[in-house]
């Protein structure tokens, strides 16, 4: 959805809101209560005829929060809490939509809703510029500053030799809750220059340096790094370098990591998928199977249980013709799997996702580092 800041207020709650506007005199005397519910126009009003700064600081809050007010903003909001030691799932899921959750957050977590921004903005990048290198140590940073100190001053170096850009690069470090250390370079891109008003409301051309990012996510204990770059093999190679000797004191070969690839083949019948009762996973079922059926009237076929709690190879057994084909005998392409965790004095979670034969896509949540585990006793994951 475009951003309108109208759209945005109507989205909100008036007692939510009525916390953003509280620091400002011009909110002093203003009545929540009156007018209909959600009285945006009055609200809109009274923000725009307050200081000019103060207009241009509620407004970048309203896009900051426009921007997390998604399924995916929402995750990044409970992950980045669960960095920081807070389990805010129970109190975001208790607020109305998704724009009051941001909100509520930015309020009450400031640096949690920064640190969710920066994680939503790196899931939304591009995932052709994305690539897992293996064959690092499997030990955690012994000196993360040390690496994030001196990772700016030698990127930019990288790319001003290289391009002709790149300098000031500025680098910023997380440590995720799993353990993983996330790196977020920012180098320079060419000088341009942007239409715009300057602080007295002349229009004019001013230079203007954006930044492009390189990010290293480091695994101490898989030994792998995640690293997004763009540009190709070469400066990927390159960049990992520099990366390892700032990091480990040498420049260490790599090679693009192989996924490790999934077994769906056990799929073919009614699989058992035990849990230990210590991760209060209630169930775990399949949701859904894809598969190629092969012969003159070959085709993929999707067999998808929808919100119906039925197994699907009750559905197969059901509406596929078992004389023509059968599970035995077909390529299976994806599987869907949805795992229910009940944990004493939480709020129900249930997490679906999905695996082909090169690639699961759960997420880096508690839950999710779980299942992840589950996949390899399960036989699902083949080691190597």
């Amino acid at each position: 959805m475009q951003y309108n800041a109208k759209t945005v207020l109507r989205l909100i709650p008036n007692e939510t809101l009525a916390r953003l506007f509280a620091p400002y005199s011009a909110f002093a005397d203003f009545d929540w209560d009156a007018g209909p519910k959600g009285s945006t126009d009055r609200i809109f009003d009274r923000w725009q005829a307050m200081e000019k700064d103060d207009v241009r600081a509620v407004g970048r809050v309203l896009r900051q929060v426009h921007c997390l007010a998604t399924p995916r903003g929402t995750r990044a909001l409970i992950e980045a809490g669960r960095d920081q030691g807070l389990d805010l799932a129970e109190e975001l899921a208790a607020l109305g939509n998704a724009h009051e959750r941001a909100l509520a957050c930015y309020l009450d977590h400031p640096g949690v809703f920064s640190a969710a921004r920066i994680l939503d903005h790196i899931e939304g990048l591009r995932r052709t510029s994305w690539e897992k290198r293996n064959g690092f140590p499997k030990q955690d940073l012994a000196a993360p500053d040390t690496t994030k100190a001196q990772l700016g001053p030698r990127i930019g170096d990288y790319y001003r030799a290289r391009d002709g850009r790149g300098a000031p690069c500025k680098v910023e470090h997380q440590k995720r809750n799993n353990g993983n250390h996330w790196f977020f370079a920012y180098p320079a891109d060419y000088e341009d220059e942007v239409l715009g008003y300057d602080e007295s409301g002349e229009l004019g051309r001013r230079p203007w340096s954006k930044a492009f990012e390189v990010v290293f996510i480091y695994d101490g204990a898989a030994g792998t790094i995640d690293l997004y770059a763009q540009g190709g093999r070469v400066v990927r190679d390159e960049l990992t370098g520099i990366f390892t000797e700032i990091a480990f004191g040498e420049a260490r070969e790599s090679e693009p990591w192989k996924p490790a690839p999934y077994n769906l083949d056990l799929f073919k019948a009614d699989v058992e998928l035990p849990t230990k009762p210590e991760h209060h996973i209630t169930s775990v079922r399949v949701k859904a199977l894809r598969f190629d059926v092969h012969g003159a009237d070959s085709g993929t076929i999707t067999v998808d249980t929808g919100r119906s709690q039925k197994p699907v190879y009750e559905l197969i057994r059901a509406h596929l013709a078992e004389q023509t084909a059968t599970l035995s005998n077909v390529t299976i392409r994806e599987v869907s799997l949805r795992a229910v965790f009940e944990s004493p004095g939480k709020r129900k979670r249930t997490v679906t996702f999905e695996i082909t034969p090169t690639h699961c896509n759960l997420d880096d949540s508690d839950e999710a580092d779980i299942l992840r585990g589950y996949l390899k006793e399960w036989t699902i994951e083949v080691a190597g």
